[in-house]
């Protein structure tokens, strides 16, 4: 094995230049709240096409979020994560109860990002089967998004329930801890 060095694939920003892309309102929620928990701030356009995506097939279906991480420099432990834009998987396979996304998704996520996104967590969802993760689910988020700022999304879209997981261990996140703009 070699070692190379090599600019990460993910920074960061300042916690001060996510609070400018908010309103005040959202800005006192945000500094409430993520004192005791992370908290995803979410663009109700993304949830639209999100649900709308799912709502498409009774299978599962699943694809990847793009967004950004705001971090305090000098509390490190204190962050806030948003949501800007899913990237559908189109290339899958999947019944009523698993899905197996392609590797094209990635590229997919690449090319729709703009400057300054990353991949921050993944969604999939469970029809008629309630918003919860299953031990699949975990060692997927274990494996592929084993940051303590990745998002994992569960929606069941027939019982319209939704569940956000965050970190290598799969933590639940409490409703109060979403914030939609």
């Amino acid at each position: 094995m070699r070692w190379t060095e090599k600019k990460p694939d993910f920074m960061p920003a300042d916690i001060e230049a996510g609070f400018r892309s908010m309103g005040f309102l959202e800005c006192l929620y945000v500094l409430n709240k993520f004192r005791s928990k992370p908290v995803i701030v979410l663009q109700r356009s993304v949830i639209d096409d999100v649900n709308e995506h799912l709502e498409k097939r009774n299978v599962e279906m699943g694809g990847l979020l793009l967004g950004r991480v705001f971090q305090d420099e000098d509390c490190p432990s204190d962050f806030f994560v948003t949501v800007e834009k899913g990237v559908q998987s189109s290339t899958f396979s999947s019944t009523s109860v698993s899905l197996e996304m392609s590797a094209d998704v990635w590229d997919a996520a690449r090319e729709q990002g703009v400057e300054g996104q990353y991949v921050v967590g993944w969604y999939h969802s469970h029809p008629n089967l309630g918003a919860f993760f299953s031990g699949t689910d975990r060692h997927t988020q274990r494996s592929f998004f084993n940051h303590r700022h990745s998002i994992g999304l569960v929606i069941d879209p027939i019982r319209n329930e939704r569940k956000f997981f965050m970190g290598p261990e799969s933590e639940e996140l409490p409703v109060e801890h979403i914030v939609q703009l």
